[in-house]
């Protein structure tokens, strides 16, 4: 659809022709004023007029403006813009109406532009000064050749740049990374909408709207070829550290390239699975791992989203939905058992509130506990430093934590930590242990991250 303007219900503003009549009928001296209005050019009195040119005229009060040029300069251009858009206005059948303030906020925005596009070209014809009124005149010119040449170079242009992005948009694809397809498709579609919403030509409109179409054909062609390859059952086999990468199922239907860069999350349709929604982010692999039931087997369905904004979205047809889900897949898992230990130097024997807090971490990692040798992993937590009682009858708890996880069927170390020594005084001994090993936890950001991060690496 073409969108034209109709700007202004009055385009030659009165304010020219009252200041010409006050200045015929009152002089401040008594003296004649057509004297000097006859010694003004004829283009004071009234702007030319001819089928080649568009003109306008600037007039500032010198005494007001110090910077009188460039403001009869910016007002001569808007009147150059007005009977330009008077002229797309008048060569199309269908018009849009603006309020008043709409309609200046774009003469002004126009004007702004007026080196890359609407004005460019512009000539400034002559200048005239009112001596008695201390008033400036100037005339401006843009050539109609000259304009619709502008116009035409402009164009070719824009439709040059939004032809590379749609090529590379395909590219990107071909290749499997839909994420930065799909947002350069985006782009172009608002380039194309930002200048629709300008003034703009009939015929430009049109070549506009096919640009436009164009690029939403793609996007939803390329949508339509996202589809999940995934086996209705899948074996994933912890002791025998397969991890299931999502990532891999999700493919173009057309080449079978795995895609990269969608939203990715998992919805549990049956089965004590996952307590939590996983989000792909940054172009990483989602994989379940180190993620287990409390049984063995699980129906998951994975959901991809294309990320579109809700204004691109909307130019697509309701028959092409920007989420994708995949059947129900039957998951069956080999969960991997874990063994806590602590070792410690010290008179510590309040372990299993420390424990607890390991063990809480493992159970939502779905890991089974164990305390026989037939273990995947041995998680070691080690107090250094002493709990003592104090004269006055507290104690201090003066402590730090090495915790280690050991990969048990390889025998190696694939995580340790040192967390600060907090010192706390406590009425009760167990609190004081609690608290400074709580309180250390809280001052190690990067602590959790670690030790779960390690925990899933280990399936790899």
């Amino acid at each position: 659809m073409s969108r034209n303007w109709k700007i202004l219900k009055t385009i030659t503003k009165i304010k020219r022709a009252l200041f010409v009549t006050g200045c015929l009928f009152f002089s401040l001296t008594g003296g004649s004023v057509f004297g000097q209005l006859k010694k003004a050019p004829s283009w004071v009195r009234e702007v030319p007029v001819t089928g080649d040119a568009f003109y306008g005229v600037g007039m500032v009060s010198m005494k007001d403006y110090p910077e009188y040029r460039a403001k009869a300069r910016k007002m001569a251009l808007r009147e150059i813009v007005e009977k330009i858009f008077v002229s797309i206005n008048s060569s199309s059948n269908l018009t849009t109406t603006y309020k008043d303030d709409e309609v200046d906020y774009l003469l002004n925005e126009t004007v702004s532009l007026a080196s890359s596009n609407f004005l460019m070209g512009h000539r400034k014809i002559s200048e005239w000064i009112d001596k008695r009124k201390n008033t400036y005149y100037v005339l401006f010119s843009l050539d109609e050749s000259v304009y619709k040449q502008n116009r035409k170079e402009y164009f070719t242009s824009f439709e040059t740049v939004i032809e590379l992005m749609q090529k590379e948009a395909i590219d990107l694809f071909e290749e499997g990374e839909i994420a930065r397809s799909t947002r350069e498709l985006s782009q172009s579609i608002k380039k194309i909408d930002d200048e629709i919403n300008r003034i703009i030509e009939p015929e430009y409109s049109i070549l506009l709207q096919k640009l436009r179409l164009k690029s939403i054909y793609e996007l939803e062609r390329q949508i339509d070829l996202i589809a999940f390859n995934f086996d209705r059952s899948y074996q994933f086999n912890a002791t025998n550290r397969e991890p299931l990468v999502i990532e891999n199922f999700l493919v173009n239907k057309s080449t079978g390239i795995a895609l990269n860069g969608l939203d990715l999350n998992l919805n549990v349709i049956q089965g004590d699975v996952f307590r939590y929604s996983f989000n792909h982010e940054n172009h990483e692999a989602l994989s379940i791992y180190g993620m287990f039931p409390q049984k063995d087997v699980a129906v998951i369905q994975i959901i991809a989203e294309v990320g579109l904004e809700e204004s691109v979205k909307s130019l697509m047809s309701p028959a092409v939905k920007s989420t994708i889900e995949s059947k129900p897949v039957v998951i069956k898992f080999n969960p991997y058992r874990v063994r806590f230990t602590v070792d410690s130097d010290t008179s510590f024997d309040r372990e299993d509130q420390i424990l607890n807090y390991f063990r809480n971490i493992t159970s939502d990692l779905g890991l089974s506990e164990v305390s026989d040798e037939q273990t995947d992993m041995e998680i070691s937590i080690k107090p250094i430093g002493s709990v003592k009682k104090q004269p006055e009858g507290h104690f201090r708890s003066d402590l730090s934590f090495e915790v280690s996880v050991l990969d048990a069927k390889n025998d190696r170390n694939v995580f340790q930590y040192l967390l600060p020594r907090i010192s706390v005084k406590e009425q009760n001994p167990n609190i004081a242990v609690s608290e400074s090993f709580k309180r250390a936890v809280n001052q190690s950001d990067d602590f959790l991250q670690g030790f779960v991060t390690a925990l899933c690496a280990l399936h790899f």
